[in-house]
């Protein structure tokens, strides 16, 4: 039970988080992402048919046990003609009506109490599934709209080297013209031009597939998505050991919860189908009338009580057939369970580190971006004066902006692995999108940001 509370609470917290996120006016580019795909994205609206669905399991097994009451009636219009000894009789006509009223209660059925157990079970997995699928979604808009964003970045950075390699070839041309240097820097310089030609044309490619990705979860082609500012702080997982966040993922994960659940609904049916080798005992009373026309007709009222017994004695073998199935679900969904705790652990684990590593990356790549910055710098000065060739520039621009696009890149990446950390916990919130937002450039994608 203090599992799907915890679940309720949380379903309580991610719909105000929602709700907060459709009411703001002033909802950044994710928030705005994630509110479409709230309203849009197909793969969480089966999700919620499909939890909708399961949660009419309970009324439908409560219903197994309540009172059933019926009623019944016929009415017949009679014509008889008759014929003695040669002579027609008067036409008889008469009516004849009968009408029922029954009620039956169950009052030992050990399969129908059995699956009422089993529907509280059903009822918290459906909601621990969908909250999971919540959970998700929050991720999948995160991941969709930072690989928009970082397309974005590439193909700018992508533009931008083409530019700096064109005044290279520019002035290669320049000064081969006035025999300051050989042929061979015009040609390097021409084939880097063109390999980043052929880049942009991939780098738009890659943006257009990126964007489609994102339409696919929000239902519209997104915008201007602005990047990430310059001082974005790094900041490390707590508890700062990774098997606290593991332990975290074991007790809160949802999709682990889901699965401890089938185990439980698959053990129960086991019992459930065990009582079909049991007898049923219900209560059935009913009230009649009845009025039958004629010459010699009759009015009838009755009404009666009593217990049916019904004892199983032989079923075919239906009924052992269903107990080795119910056996063999129980076991497939207690391997399916193991599957799931092992990849959540892995899972926690993965993100832990990822967040840790993705903080050492984004700082050794920003230092690499200063870095590759000061050696174009010296290169460009070096091939003035004749101490370095048109290859060295060409060479430092290429690492100049394989940095930039792999800090920009870092950063986001960073950014998804908390995100993954805590769906591996079972905490994320749209709140945690929020936090996000405020890191988020106002002016477009910071893609010329310096670390």
């Amino acid at each position: 039970m203090r599992g799907t509370r915890n679940q309720d609470l949380r379903h309580v917290l991610f719909a105000v988080g929602a709700l907060g996120a459709l009411g703001s006016a002033q909802a950044a580019e994710l928030l705005d992402s994630y509110k479409l795909a709230l309203r849009n994205d197909p793969q969480l609206q089966a999700a919620a048919a499909e939890r909708d669905a399961l949660i009419e399991t309970k009324p439908q097994a409560r219903a197994a046990v309540l009172p059933q009451l019926s009623f019944s009636g016929q009415m017949f219009r009679n014509r008889r003609e008759q014929t003695i000894q040669g002579q027609m009789q008067p036409i008889n006509i008469s009516t004849d009506s009968q009408f029922g009223l029954t009620l039956n209660q169950a009052l030992f059925d050990w399969t129908a109490f059995r699956q009422l157990n089993q529907s509280e079970s059903r009822v918290a997995a459906a909601e621990a599934g969908y909250l999971a699928d919540e959970q998700g979604l929050v991720l999948r808009v995160a991941e969709a709209y930072f690989d928009a964003v970082a397309a974005a970045d590439a193909l700018e950075f992508a533009v931008a080297e083409k530019r700096a390699i064109s005044r290279q070839l520019e002035q290669a041309q320049k000064r081969f013209e006035v025999g300051l240097s050989a042929i061979t820097d015009v040609q390097e310089a021409q084939a880097r031009y063109d390999l980043t030609v052929a880049e942009e044309i991939e780098a738009n490619r890659t943006l257009r597939t990126a964007q489609e990705a994102l339409r696919e979860i929000t239902g519209v082609y997104p915008s201007n998505l602005p990047g990430l500012k310059a001082d974005m702080p790094l900041t490390p997982p707590a508890p700062a050991k990774a098997n606290a966040w593991v332990e975290n993922a074991l007790n809160g994960n949802l999709e682990l919860a889901e699965a401890i659940l089938n185990v439980d609904i698959a053990q129960g049916e086991i019992r459930a189908q065990e009582g079909g080798r049991l007898p049923t005992l219900g209560l059935q009373a009913g009230a009649g009338y009845s009025d039958q026309g004629g010459a010699f007709g009759s009015e009838t009222e009755s009404a009666s009580i009593g217990l049916l017994l019904d004892i199983p004695l032989y079923t075919g073998g239906r009924t052992s057939s269903l107990i080795r199935e119910s056996k063999s679900r129980y076991i497939q969904q207690t391997a399916l369970a193991e599957q799931t705790r092992r990849a959540v652990e892995r899972q926690a684990r993965d993100a832990y580190d990822g967040v840790l590593a993705g903080i050492s990356r984004v700082k050794a790549l920003g230092q690499a971006v200063k870095s590759s910055q000061t050696a174009l710098e010296a290169s460009e000065a070096g091939y003035r004066v004749g101490t370095r060739t048109s290859v060295d520039v060409l060479d430092a621009q290429r690492e100049l902006y394989a940095a930039r696009r792999d800090y920009a890149r870092a950063r986001y990446d960073y950014l998804i692995n908390l995100l993954r950390l805590k769906q591996s916990t079972g905490q994320l919130l749209v709140d945690d999108l929020a936090e996000i937002d405020r890191l988020l450039a106002s002016n477009g994608t910071a893609t010329e940001s310096t670390p």
